[in-house]
């Protein structure tokens, strides 16, 4: 009964569905780590006595930053491949919410919210490369806008889960512990997605 059971879920569970959940999963983690500082503001405002004018600055750098890594994201996605990008993204937007939470300077908070920006830029454009690698020409639209509801979803989420970190336990802890999660997440990636369908992934499993 159950070796049928798991041939059938071979059959109608396609490895390509594996990648995009888990790429749903991973860009999902990525806005965590990108919308967790407008909910804080006024909890940074108050604890680091810097003016609405200089809060406005980080996040001009921080939207600077992202728009100027989508191209360098886009063009080493072609020759490195996605995930090497994807997971590099995520990496660098982790660690630099991992030091954001450390500041008490303008400088340092600047300076951190745009390494964020840079590492958040590695994420949409190579991902949707890999979707594209994983998903034939007929299904590709679906799968995108399935993927694409992580934007909506995560962001409510970001919203929701940094003010109550930072109502609970101080606006720092919006920025320690998302990256966790995201990393936890990447790891996952890290192991299971390949760049294409023939790599060394979760294709194998289901090619037994």
């Amino acid at each position: 009964m159950f070796p049928n059971l798991l041939t059938t879920s071979k059959r109608w569970w396609q490895p390509r569905y594996t990648v995009l959940a888990l790429m749903w999963l991973v860009y999902g983690c990525f806005y965590l780590n990108r919308l967790n500082f407008a909910p804080v503001i006024p909890l940074i405002i108050e604890d680091l006595k810097i003016s609405h004018a200089q809060v406005g600055l980080i996040s001009t750098f921080f939207f600077a930053f992202y728009a100027a890594a989508q191209l360098p994201a886009g063009y080493f996605s072609d020759i490195l491949g996605p995930r090497k990008i994807v997971a590099l993204g995520g990496i660098i937007s982790a660690l630099a919410n991992l030091f954001f939470s450390a500041g008490y300077s303008l400088f340092y908070l600047i300076g951190f919210q745009s390494l964020n920006g840079l590492g958040q830029g590695g994420g949409w454009g190579p991902s949707v490369k890999l979707m594209n690698n994983w998903f034939p020409e007929s299904a590709r639209g679906r799968a995108l806008g399935i993927y694409a509801t992580c934007v909506c979803i995560f962001s409510v989420l970001a919203y929701v889960l940094a003010g109550y970190l930072g109502k609970t336990f101080g606006w720092r802890a919006a920025f320690w512990t998302v990256p966790i999660i995201l990393l936890s997440i990447l790891f996952v990636y890290w192991v299971v997605v390949a760049d294409h369908p023939d790599g060394n992934s979760v294709q194998s499993y289901f090619s037994k």
